[in-house]
């Protein structure tokens, strides 16, 4: 078990790793590229260094602002927040944006201070975005490096074989974290007026206050806590609900959860922020609402039931096709490989 020594030092630099993987490529096997995801924090970019020494091309795809924000979020107690661009990462450490604490945020801070000054990220060859406005905000923020636009996928094994009917069971469906930034809270503050039936999917911080609230508001006999499911147990909700709802506010680089409405011809309607308009788009395959506005997602409630069943239909085939197209595992394929050929 690590110490509480070998945690903070993990941070920057993981040496157990860092000599497993160099143990991996001394081996056998002949590799050409480091592909990594989300290594800050426990793998470490040690993970680079030993890429690097043994002759490799290394590849790093960005899922959130971690990179110009220590924190990882863009948040700032809940609201968003831009004060470490431009490479002024202290200024986390001041806003105790990690933990509410000096000491947690200060450490966050140091680690990008570190990553920069070290030359690590200038080691990295390729850097990956699944959406078009991560790219956007990252040089704005500052990001010295260039940036890649490859969208996400879901695998074609989990994508679902469509009977020509669509199954409609009347209820709202929200996949994902039950925390403040993704906006559970202000969604049941909307079905508190609508009275609509919603079902809430996840787990975490929130769940005990979303209880409470729900009991407190009356809201038992509409809105529905399943907890955590699995894929498949998700995907059956999916299959079943009139429109997936996603709330979020904060700047959503990609979500899997509408990957998985798309690839059910489902509707979704969503906060207008981040990523998600790239994968939403207004009155084709879903409805846009404000963030953080619950009056907004009723108003997009509202001209969703006020669709006609060929407007339904329209819908559906229109979320198939960028489930098909722009999303789907031939196309990142062909662009993945595209971007690893120039290394041939």
């Amino acid at each position: 078990e690590p110490t509480t020594v070998d945690r903070l030092a993990n941070l920057f630099w993981n040496r157990k790793s860092r000599a497993m993987l160099d143990r991996i490529l001394n081996g056998k096997v002949d590799y050409d590229i480091l592909h990594a995801h989300n290594i800050y924090g426990r793998l470490s970019h040690s993970l680079v260094s030993v890429a690097k020494k043994h002759g490799l091309k290394v590849v790093v795809t960005l899922h959130d602002m971690k990179y110009v924000c220590p924190h990882y979020t863009a948040l700032n107690n809940n609201n968003l927040c831009s004060d470490c661009s431009g490479g002024r990462f202290y200024k986390a450490s001041i806003n105790k944006c990690h933990k509410d604490s000096y000491v947690a945020s200060t450490l966050i801070s140091f680690e990008l201070y570190f990553l920069y000054y070290s030359g690590l990220l200038s080691l990295v060859d390729e850097f990956i975005s699944p959406s078009k406005f991560l790219i956007d905000y990252y040089k704005k923020s500052g990001f010295p490096f260039n940036i890649n636009y490859i969208p996400n996928f879901l695998p074609d094994m989990e994508k679902p074989n469509l009977k020509n009917e669509e199954i409609d069971k009347g209820y709202y469906l929200y996949v994902g974290r039950l925390s403040y930034e993704k906006g559970v809270m202000t969604l049941l503050k909307a079905f508190k007026k609508n009275r609509r039936k919603l079902i809430i999917i996840g787990d975490g911080p929130l769940l005990n206050e979303i209880k409470n609230y729900i009991k407190d508001s009356q809201l038992g006999n509409t809105v529905t806590l399943t907890g955590y499911l699995n894929t498949e147990g998700v995907h059956s909700y999916i299959e079943s609900c009139s429109a997936l709802i996603v709330p979020s506010e904060w700047y959503e680089n990609a979500p899997i959860t509408i990957l998985e409405a798309l690839s059910y011809g489902k509707k979704i309607l969503a906060s207008n922020i981040g990523g998600i308009p790239e994968m939403v788009h207004e009155n084709k395959n879903g409805f846009l609402f404000s963030p953080s506005n619950c009056n907004s997602i009723n108003e997009a409630i509202e001209k969703f039931e006020l669709l006609s069943s060929n407007d339904q239909m329209r819908m559906k085939d229109y979320s198939l096709s960028l489930s098909n197209t722009i999303f789907s595992e031939k196309e990142h394929y062909k662009k993945i490989m595209n971007l690893y050929k120039k290394y041939d």
